[in-house]
């Protein structure tokens, strides 16, 4: 009977690559949400979320807690549980020289991803005050696989008798474990995608409505909102386009990191190009994040200039998790003929800022519950499609 740490050992093995392929998985799932918008909700269901609010996977991915060096952290959790799964597969079957690098590697490996993992975590809870479920289960997975890291170290490891032959049927049940996890993540992993693949968007969802799967709601207004008097939300510096003399007034708030509020700016786009003459568009744009503020006041120095519309396209064709730099600013701004250093200096004194924050304090008021939103003569627009908006725009304007 081999001895008590040598089975222990073998089980953390198993330990280790269980938890390292649901690792898989769970990015697997998250990159596969991330990609459709967070549509199904944080967990990819609606409903799934129990808690509602609780969680917004879309908005913690977009600050800077989304990425790392300019990488996706889907990515990086990829990596990491990759590497979990190879040492582990390295030190229960490679040779002693593998086997070697393998039981220095994991642990540095499982220990710098706990620290990471530690940091998005506070991030989530201390700073932007956004929660992602999938993000707080791989914290969760990264977590158990320090304690395990923990646990292995701890046990003493045992030189195999010279006299004895390996156990030749442990390494075969060892590889028949590790043979079904493999085939059971591979399957799982292609059923996940090929499941959201078939599955049409959820109605309403890229304008930030949720209802049932496959069911579109009716054109109208949303009935969960207040109508909101006008003179409360319109301001002198606000971006605009359309007639200004018309009777009916459509406001449109945005993030410029919002990739819902991307897409929602190009229906706007066609409507405008179809309704411009019934109605006065104007653009109310609301920082989620701290990221999305110097990005804003480059929007509204463009608008200054009569290059609002360049300065917004430009943006949202470079739209990026965490935000664009400075130095993506300015180079957009060199693009559509503006003062590149004007525009830094304009960021660094700060003189937009107050304008930036009074949008904030605007969308509080209002009860804006998030973006994009779009409100017509003070009624928060329920179904966001170019020809429903059209004709709420008709209907008003008679």
């Amino acid at each position: 009977m081999p001895p008590s740490s040598t089975l222990n050992r073998s089980v953390l093995n198993r330990v280790f690559l269980a938890l390292g392929l649901f690792g898989i998985l769970v990015v697997v799932h998250l990159g596969i949400q991330a990609g459709r918008g967070f549509d199904q909700g944080c967990l990819g269901f609606l409903g799934g979320d129990a808690s509602g609010s609780t969680f917004d996977c879309a908005a913690v991915l977009q600050t800077s807690a989304g990425s790392f060096l300019g990488i996706s952290n889907t990515v990086w959790g990829f990596l990491f549980y990759g590497f979990v799964v190879v040492t582990t597969l390295m030190i229960m079957f490679a040779d002693k020289g593998l086997q070697d690098i393998g039981h220095k590697a994991r642990p540095v490996g499982i220990g710098l991803g706990f620290l990471y993992s530690l940091y998005l975590v506070y991030y989530q809870f201390a700073v932007i005050g956004e929660l992602c479920a999938l993000c707080l289960l791989s914290a969760a997975l990264v977590l158990l696989l320090a304690i395990t890291v923990v646990i292995y170290m701890r046990l003493p490891e045992v030189t195999p008798h010279p006299k004895k032959r390996p156990a030749k049927n442990k390494n075969m049940k060892d590889l028949r474990f590790a043979s079904v996890l493999v085939f059971l993540t591979v399957i799982l992993a292609g059923a996940d995608f090929l499941y959201f693949s078939a599955l049409q968007p959820a109605g309403g969802s890229a304008a930030g409505i949720t209802g049932q799967p496959g069911q579109q709601p009716a054109c109208g207004y949303d009935p969960s909102m207040n109508p909101v008097d006008l003179a409360t939300v319109l301001g002198a510096n606000d971006p605009s386009v359309g007639n200004p003399d018309a009777a009916v007034t459509v406001v449109e708030f945005f993030d410029p990191n919002c990739p819902h509020c991307r897409t929602m700016h190009s229906i706007m786009e066609m409507v405008v190009e179809d309704h411009g003459d019934k109605a006065h568009f104007v653009y109310k744009p609301v920082a989620l994040w701290e990221i999305s503020v110097p990005q804003i006041e480059a929007l509204y120095l463009a608008d200054e200039q009569g290059k609002f519309d360049e300065m917004l396209t430009g943006q949202f064709e470079r739209q990026r998790q965490g935000g664009l730099s400075v130095t993506e600013l300015q180079s957009i701004a060199s693009d559509i003929g503006m003062d590149p250093d004007e525009l830094g200096e304009v960021l660094e004194n700060g003189r937009l800022r107050p304008l930036v924050m009074q949008q904030r304090m605007i969308a509080s008021t209002v009860g804006l519950r998030g973006v994009p939103a779009l409100m017509i003569d003070g009624r928060f627009v329920g179904t966001r499609t170019a020809e429903c908006i059209g004709q709420l725009i008709e209907e008003a304007a008679q």
